[in-house]
């Protein structure tokens, strides 16, 4: 697809005080997207060599000052395929050189060879999305994982530009391994971050150990990771030193500016690589997910090696910050990017105070083209260059000129350097289209835009901490290459390369360090400072005096008030409102640590010590039951015969020979106070009290109670009124006291008298009588009735009891009640199954039922007609009609053989009596007609009859 090279200065509308400064010039590779381009003679450079189409490719800037990519994704025919090819680009020839392994995909698994030995044919993977990159202090190239077409990498690999040879220095050859975290700030040889991609937050120290934070971990998952790693060169061990083992970590962003502890950024694809000369790592935006989906964010975060703390020192710490571009050209506080990712970050190569980004992507389809400074001494943003509004298409211009009117695309996934002159470059990456790019571009700034030097002169910076404790020690950071002397000596050491000095005097000292750097942070500096230094206190904690307690007591110690004290266990210890005593109660021997200091700078003391606890025999006195006595009666109190007692009064009282039982004998109501106490270390006494009622007994005068009616085989219970209780019942057969004596349950198998003897549960003389029970024997219910199969007509039901041994009866039909009499019947009027229930009670309200169904029918329905009738008065057969059941007869007509009517129905009689208006006919054949309904239905019947005579 053509790019369009038309660039619209629509800026110079937008800010009228400021416009863009710098110049950008397109310098190499085609204004076309997807470009293959030209590999040439491998280790020859040419005019016509262009690396193909690239985006998220590794890249790394030597010593000498020429820039270097390795491998990305490139697009052909429609199709993305991962890259492992290696490009040199000389700035002073404008030339690239293809300077290892193959041309497009030919040989995408590279070769691994032998973990840590090098060798020509060592090659990489093909690989892209997020290649960790490091050009160390020595000049190497490291990089780390990325993205192939199955999965995730994990591996380490040094490239040494001396012999153009690859080296596998650490990580597995296997796709999505998991990472090792072992313990935070310790190195091991078996920690590994394991798989990582989408992240190029990468940095080396001055110590030229490697660093990086973020980035993904699984193939094809939006998972962001808040982990900081350091891997040390020397030892070949990676540490973990910062962040959270999970996922989508949200972050603590703590005071904006205020380091500590507790910050942690939020887990991000992150894609900036900022270092300053104080040896401070930075990151700047990235993409994220806060349980909301996919964000971006535009915060910029700075951390401490020195303490391995985090701060928050600009941006927004919400997501999908739209930031504020403000006018060009002025450094602003509360002026930043918008939220973005796949951005990218370069820095001056000597020493600098401040950093560059550029590009990247925000929300689906909005790409940046906009290139921003931030000054790390005061944590301001400029914008310097670019369009305030995403997914500009640029302007080439002519290839090598330089025109204002020049604008480089808006981009993502790109590279981007920094030259010795300090120019910025920038090569491919992804335009807004989906599509690749393999342009390069120069941009020279122009400082007064920011004004502020890209270069920075030797700083020294005094050590973070100022107060320290007797024997601590304060680290204070030296810049790289720089020599450095300091007085006095008491009390400073310094690692190998002086890139770091600590200082630990006995006593307050004031330092004076004096610094020089001709390489990198080019100039002289002098700092004084004091360390102030405190004495370490001693307090001075001792075991409570008495530590053999009986149950119930307490001890305490004393303690200076200003001491800060933990103990353990905190149950039952309490200290009083000034903290100058702790009181101990346990209840059980407990073992307590005491752990006491005077704060910061105090010797912890540690006190361990044991306070036994003793406990006595506990002393149990139950008063005795009864407590409600008749005169003459007893009730007993039992005791633990090891208890010394005292008894008052003594009247009417008697022990046992161990005391271990009182038997009270009160003629009275008498109140008594027992005394018992234990022996031994931890004695103890107790009392009880209480008084006997002595009641005179009462005559119980029982009722006559009434007899129960049981039936044969059933049980019945008896209960007495309420205060009375049964002595005794006799005969004993077949009945049981239960209910506390207070109930009877019968069940004889004959009728019997039982005599009983009958108490009261208070004082009270006993009373005797009787109670029968009446064993009924078990009615049997039995009936017949007749008719049990009859017509409606005639539908009368009578039924014959004869049920045996009851003497109430209950009659029902289809379960309605409809008689309580002995003998019953009863008329049905409805057609339908009928059943007849007879329930048969005896005295003693045991029933028994029997049924018996009987079934009333329709009437039947017919019409008949005779074929002869004689009409000679003898009564029998006088007349001819019809002869029916359940049938409506409508019309009645006879008719002789000349067809003459001889008789009709209209007179309302139906039987013709063989006359013609009083006149006899003739016997013969006559012929009737004959229309009636029956089952609601009209029929015609014809037919012919003989008369004889």
């Amino acid at each position: 697809m053509l790019r369009n090279t038309f660039f619209l200065l629509l800026f110079f509308a937008t800010h009228t005080a400021f416009t863009q400064s710098g110049s950008w010039v397109w310098m190499k590779g085609s204004n076309f997207t997807n470009q293959l381009g030209q590999y040439g003679t491998q280790g020859v450079a040419s005019a016509s060599n262009s690396p193909c189409n690239r985006y998220q490719n590794a890249f790394w800037r030597d010593l000498d000052g020429n820039l270097w990519i390795f491998g990305g994704q490139y697009k052909t025919g429609g199709n993305t395929f991962y890259l492992n090819d290696l490009w040199k680009y000389d700035i002073t020839i404008n030339q690239w050189t293809w300077m290892k392994g193959p041309q497009f995909t030919s040989n995408p698994n590279g070769d691994y060879g032998i973990l840590g030995v090098s060798a020509s044919s060592n090659l990489p993977c093909a690989r892209g999305n997020g290649i960790l990159c490091w050009t160390d202090n020595y000049g190497k190239f490291w990089l780390y994982g990325g993205e192939t077409s199955t999965g995730v990498l994990g591996d380490l690999w040094q490239y040494n530009l001396s012999n153009n040879e690859w080296t596998w220095i650490n990580g597995s050859q296997s796709l999505n391994t998991p990472a090792v975290f072992g313990t935070q700030q310790v190195a091991n040889s078996s920690n590994t971050p394991g798989s990582r991609k989408q992240t190029q937050s990468c940095w080396v120290d001055n110590l030229n150990n490697l660093w990086f934070h973020g980035g993904n971990k699984l193939n094809n998952q939006n998972k962001f990771y808040d982990d900081l790693w350091k891997y040390n060169i020397t030892n070949n061990q990676w540490t973990w030193m910062k962040g959270t083992i999970g996922q989508n970590f949200a972050g603590t962003y703590g005071v904006k500016g205020v380091e500590a502890a507790n910050n942690l950024p939020p887990g991000r694809w992150a894609y900036s690589k900022w270092k300053d000369k104080f040896g401070n790592l930075y990151n700047f935006g990235g993409l994220t997910s806060l349980g909301i989906g996919t964000v971006r964010l535009n915060d910029v975060w700075k951390y401490n090696g020195f303490t391995n703390n985090w701060t928050w020192i600009s941006g927004s710490n919400s997501p999908d910050h739209p930031g504020t571009y403000g006018p060009y050209c002025v450094a602003d506080s509360f002026k930043y990017p918008p939220s973005r990712y796949e951005n990218q970050s370069a820095q001056p190569f000597n020493c600098t105070d401040i950093f560059w980004t550029f590009g990247g992507r925000n929300t689906a389809g909005s790409f940046y083209n906009d290139l921003w400074l931030f000054n790390t001494i005061n944590s301001k943003w400029s914008l310097i260059s670019g369009n305030t509004t995403p997914n500009s298409n640029g302007n080439y211009g002519i290839q090598g000129i330089s025109s204002l009117s020049n604008m480089i695309s808006a981009r993502a996934g790109c590279s981007m350097w920094n030259d010795n002159e300090n120019n910025i470059w920038v090569f491919g990456g992804q335009n807004m289209s989906g599509d690749f790019l393999s342009d390069l571009w120069k941009y020279t700034p122009d400082t007064s835009c920011f004004q502020t030097s890209l270069s920075s002169t030797l700083n020294l910076q005094a050590p973070l901490v100022n107060s320290i404790c007797q024997n601590d020690t304060v680290p204070m950071g030296i810049p790289i290459f720089t020599n450095v002397t300091w007085f006095p000596n008491a009390g400073v050491t310094t690692n190998s390369d002086t890139t770091i000095l600590n200082f630990s005097p006995s006593a307050t000292t004031t330092y004076t360090v004096i610094g020089n750097n001709s390489i990198l942070c080019q100039g002289t500096d002098t700092i004084s400072f004091t360390i102030n230094v405190t004495p370490n206190s001693q307090p001075n904690i001792a075991a409570p005096t008495d530590t053999n307690l009986c149950l119930g007591e307490s001890t305490s110690i004393a303690l200076d008030p200003n001491l800060n004290v933990t103990y353990f266990p905190t149950q039952n210890v309490v200290p009083n409102s000034d903290t100058s005593l702790l009181n101990f109660t346990p209840n059980v021997t407990t073992n307590y640590t005491l752990v006491a200091s005077y704060g910061t700078c105090s010797v912890i003391d540690t006190l361990d010590f044991t306070i036994q606890v003793n406990t006595s025999p506990i002393i149990n006195l139950l008063a005795p039951n009864p407590l409600n006595l008749c005169e003459g009666s007893s009730t007993t109190m039992f005791l633990n015969p090891n208890y010394n007692i005292s008894i008052s009064p003594l009247t009417n009282v008697a022990t046992n020979a161990d005391t271990s039982q009182l038997v009270f004998s009160p003629l009275s109501s008498t109140t008594y106070t027992i005394v018992a106490t234990t022996s031994g270390f931890c004695a103890d006494t107790s009392d009880i009290s209480f008084t006997i009622q002595v009641d005179t007994p009462v005559k119980i005068n029982l009722p006559t109670f009434p007899n129960l009616n049981i039936c044969q085989g059933e049980e019945a219970i008896f209960n007495l009124p309420s205060g009375l209780k049964i002595v005794s019942i006799f005969p004993t057969n077949n009945a049981a006291l239960i209910n506390s004596n207070q109930s009877i349950l019968f069940n004889p198998s004959i009728s019997t008298n039982y005599i009983l003897i009958v108490d009261s549960s208070t004082c009270s003389i006993s009373d005797t009588t009787q109670l029968g029970v009446i064993v009924n024997p078990s009615p049997t219910s039995q009936f017949n009735f007749s008719p049990t199969t009859t017509n409606l007509s005639n539908a009368i039901f009578t039924l014959n009891n004869t049920s045996l041994n009851a003497n109430n009866f209950i009659w029902y039909l289809n379960d309605i009640a409809f008689s309580n009499q002995q003998q019953a019947s009863i008329q049905i009027n409805q057609v339908g199954d009928y059943c007849i229930k007879l329930i048969a009670i005896n005295p003693a309200n045991c029933s028994d039922t029997s049924v018996i169904c009987g079934i009333v029918t329709q009437d039947p329905t017919y019409l008949f007609m005779p074929n002869a009738f004689t009409p000679n008065n003898d009564n029998l057969n006088d007349e001819f009609k019809p002869l029916a059941s359940n049938a409506e007869l409508l019309k009645f007509v006879i008719y002789n053989r000349f067809g003459e009517e001889v008789f009709n129905n209209a007179s309302g009689y139906w039987g013709w009596d063989g006359k013609f208006k009083t006149v006899e006919m003739p016997a013969g054949v006559y012929f009737y007609y004959l229309k009636y309904k029956i089952k609601g239905k009209e029929e015609i019947k014809k037919g012919d009859v003989t008369l004889i005579r």
